[in-house]
């Protein structure tokens, strides 16, 4: 302190009229103390300095500058400024930094330095022209302001500004801030530079740029609280290793050429919101701690993200790229939304790492999707389009190619890193695959749906394993299905698909029961000993006895008939279209007997339909309820508070009538205490608080309302589908009448008669054995005339009989006691010889198929 006394002693005091002298004159104005200089054209007219004018280890306390022409050079150095500085317009309110008058700033033809300066006050260039540059290095400011402005360069080196940098309308070549520490805010509105730099600076409060145009802006190696960007119109922005502490935000920009970020930090929130990139986007290497949205942006060239790591939720909803989008190597440690989303010619998200879900619900993929060693936790592409090749790793034939002409690492040439993994559900319902699928040596952690998924061409799923239950459920594919190899741990549903050529089941293992009721393929390429006793509406398989419906599982035999037909496998054919008759006689069995005892008919009835809407219900009355709920919560708290008010509003009224005597006192020393000018302010205050309270009430009561009529709404719509699912499952269900019931029994009786004796003529060695009965039976009827005599006639006449029995069957009459018996055994002979005729033609066409074939 002691020192900058004798330095400020040394110091011989200069007044403006001096000053002025010497500017005008071109003499360096050196060691002095200005106390006061005020510069300003006459009316009208502008005040020129010709030569270069120097301030050098001066004092400056106060200076303003107007209306003036600098032909040469301007520099401060070493100079302290103790109070406001004003090289532009004149403002009414000091305070404000938007508010200037009509008053002409200043023309400097060349440089304006400001070099190892330090400023008590605001530095104000409002209205100013620079030609040259603006420099201001090594310099302490508490506040800068530059409002319409025009400037050809500007830079600031390694200075530090503690309040606020504040640009307005400021036309610039170039604004270059690097080294610098700025503590306050800095400030950019309806700017236009071709440049603009922040680099290796810190920036302690946030960066807001409104409005900007640029050709260049360049953020590298800054440190930055927050940033608000709205309104950029730029041709590239850049930015290398910059660390942003809070939340940034690009909304509502259009850039001409790329953004362009290479391992930056962002510890706060990021958004890139509602904007326009004409041709790059480029964060690879980059690190988001918390979320990072990249919404409705319309990128119209490409998107790189390679190698970055996004700590919380991450959003690329609404957004549309044109050419590649490149997610490779990057880490989705929160959930990843890409909703509505729109890629173009090639997407990669190989060997990325989704720790939470990803939701890609109704985004379209427009080229090739590459999945190759991507681990997926949950995954949802619900009414999502893929309209290329989709590879979530590569076929058997790509890996051998790449392998024998050693494409890649060593390391990488193992298969299985080409392959991605799902570690929780993967939900491709209503999804379109236009192209190529390839999800083979896959393994799934989870229940799979592909539910109502097109697949336009060949779709293969080879060697891959389902730990979870698998639904392609009403699935459309236009070429083959192929499950080569694959092992499905749990239930496999293929209910209602429709598969054009192949479902290609070869040498898959079938451990939870698969099912493909109503299905139309074209053939279903499987052996016997895969299918047999694994069909889940067979009821054989444990823990899902409940879903045995001999309805349902007789059209899948029926199904398997014609594949094994097709495939020319007779006897498997023989096999299925035995168990379709069984499954039929056994459906019509069991509904016979739930008419009879007036159950439920299950045999028509799919208990699945009731589930969704059951489910819809309890969650339509969890949302409203819970809305509700909420509502009136609110309402009753605000209604507190406005009575809680009033009741403060009655107590400031003086001398109210409604008070009790014993509060005349305390009245009275509310009087002395508070004047009546803040009593009335207090109850304004009061009353417009009240008055507040009671609109956003009325706003919450109209919002309980509209839940309520929406809650009736959504019963009466919820009630006519339940009773629609009624009489629809009343039509389905309905039961035999007593009749029909008792006729359906009888012949099941009959058909398990023909089943037994036939196998329905696919087991013709069964009619040998029941002619061997029927004879049997016949030459114990025929014996039974000679019961008495029996005894004596021995063995040999019951073998003659048999022999007789024998050879009636085969419609040979010879001679035998029992024709001499009368005419009823006359009849039976006749009815054993029309039964072996019956039984021998039988025989002969079922044996022969049975051996043509």
């Amino acid at each position: 302190m002691e020192q900058e006394n004798q330095t400020e002693k040394e110091k011989k005091t200069l007044s403006p009229e001096e000053c002025i002298q010497k500017m005008e004159a071109g003499e360096t104005i050196e060691n002095s103390i200005i106390e006061e200089l005020y510069i300003s054209g006459e009316t009208g007219k502008i005040k020129r300095f010709d030569q270069d004018i120097l301030f050098k280890n001066c004092i400056i306390s106060s200076l303003a500058i107007h209306d003036c022409e600098f032909l040469g050079k301007v520099t401060f150095q070493n100079v302290e400024f103790r109070q406001s500085i004003f090289l532009g317009n004149k403002r009414k309110n000091l305070e404000n930094l938007e508010d200037t008058e009509n008053c002409g700033g200043n023309l400097f033809h060349q440089t304006l330095n400001f070099i190892h300066s330090s400023f008590s006050g605001p530095l104000d260039l409002a209205g100013s022209t620079i030609e040259g540059k603006l420099l201001i290095r090594y310099t302490q400011l508490e506040s800068f302001y530059l409002g319409i402005a025009s400037v050809q360069e500007i830079e600031f080196h390694e200075c530090q500004l503690s309040q606020i940098l504040f640009a307005k309308s400021l036309k610039a070549k170039s604004f270059l801030i690097r080294k610098s520490i700025f503590q306050g805010k800095a400030k950019f509105r309806n700017c236009q530079m071709e440049y603009l730099g922040f680099l290796d600076s810190l920036f302690h409060q946030p960066l807001h740029l409104e409005q900007i145009w640029f050709q260049k802006a360049d953020l590298s190696h800054s440190q930055f609280q927050g940033c608000r960007f709205y309104g950029l119109h730029g041709k590239t922005l850049h930015c290398q290793e910059g660390h942003f502490k809070k939340k940034f935000q690009i909304l509502d920009s259009e850039i001409g050429s790329e953004i362009k970020c290479i391992k930056s930090f962002w510890s706060d929130h990021f958004e890139l919101r509602n904007s326009i990139i004409q041709e790059s986007l480029s964060f690879p290497g980059c690190f988001w701690k918390k979320s990072a949205k990249f919404e409705n942006l319309d990128v119209r060239g490409s998107a790189f993200f390679k190698g970055s790591y996004f700590g919380g939720p991450s959003s690329f909803q609404r957004s549309s790229f044109a050419k590649e989008a490149l997610f490779n190597e990057v880490h989705f440690h929160g959930s990843c939304k890409l909703q509505f989303a729109t890629f173009g010619e090639r997407t990669s998200f190989s060997s990325a790492i989704f720790d939470f879900d990803l939701n890609g619900y109704r985004a379209r993929f427009n080229g090739n999707l590459y999945c190759l060693g991507t681990r997926f936790n949950d995954v949802s592409f619900v009414n999502t389009a893929f309209m290329d090749q989709v590879f979530f790793s590569f076929d058997r034939n790509t890996i051998e190619e790449r392998t024998r002409l050693g494409l890649g690492e060593k390391e990488t040439r193992q298969p299985l890193l080409f392959v991605a993994y799902f570690e929780g559900k993967a939900n491709f319902t209503n999804s379109l695959f236009y192209k190529k699928v390839i999800f083979e040596n896959i393994t799934f952690q989870k229940e799979v749906l592909f539910r109502n998924t097109y697949f336009g061409e060949e779709s293969s799923f080879r060697s891959s394993q389902f730990l979870g239950e698998v639904n392609f459920e009403a699935t459309y594919c236009a070429m083959e299905l192929n499950f080569r190899d694959v092992i499905f741990h749990r239930y496999a549903n293929f209910d209602r698909a429709n598969i054009n050529r192949r479902l290609n089941l070869t040498g898959a293992v079938l451990l939870g029961g698969i099912s493909f009721f109503h299905a139309i393929i074209d053939v279903v390429v499987v052996e016997r000993e895969q299918i047999e006793g694994n069909l889940i509406y067979e009821g054989k398989i444990a823990g899902k006895e409940e879903l045995q419906n001999f309805f349902k599982v007789k059209e899948e035999y029926l199904i398997l008939k014609e594949s094994f037909q097709q495939r020319g496998k007779f006897q498997e054919e023989d096999w299925a279209y035995y168990q379709y008759r069984v499954m039929d006689r056994k459906s019509l069995t069991r509904k016979a007997w739930q008419s009879l005892w007036g159950k439920e008919i299950t045999e028509w009835l799919d208990v699945q339909k009731t589930v969704p809407l059951e489910d819809q219900k309890k969650a339509l009355d969890s949302d409203l309820a819970a809305q509700k709920s909420g509502s009136e919560k609110r309402i009753q708290k605000l209604e507190e508070e406005i009575k809680s008010l009033e009741e403060d509003l009655n107590k400031t009224f003086l001398g109210d009538s409604g008070k009790e005597e014993g509060n005349d006192e305390a009245q009275e020393k509310q009087k002395e205490q508070i004047s009546s000018d803040r009593l009335e302010k207090h109850r304004s205050l009061i009353k417009y608080r009240i008055q507040q309270k009671k609109e956003a009430l009325e706003v919450l009561q109209t919002e309980l309302a509209k839940w309520k009529k929406k809650e009736k709404i959504l019963a009466g719509v919820l009630s006519r589908e339940e009773l629609k699912l009624k009489e629809l499952h009343k039509l389905q269900q309905r039961p035999f009448t007593f009749l029909e019931a008792l006729w359906r029994l009888i012949l099941n009786g009959f058909w398990c008669l023909v089943d037994w004796s036939t196998g329905y003529g696919v087991r013709p060695f069964r009619i040998g054995i029941m002619a061997l009965v029927l004879i049997g039976i016949y030459t114990f009827l025929y014996l039974l005339p000679f019961l008495p005599q029996l005894s004596q006639k021995g063995l040999p006449f019951i073998l003659d009989t048999l022999n007789f029995s024998a050879l009636v069957f085969v419609t040979e009459v010879g001679q035998h006691d029992v024709l001499t018996q009368g005419i009823a055994m006359e009849f039976l002979v006749v009815s054993e010889a029309f039964l072996g005729l019956f039984f021998m033609a039988l025989f002969v066409g079922c044996y022969t198929r049975k051996i043509i074939r």
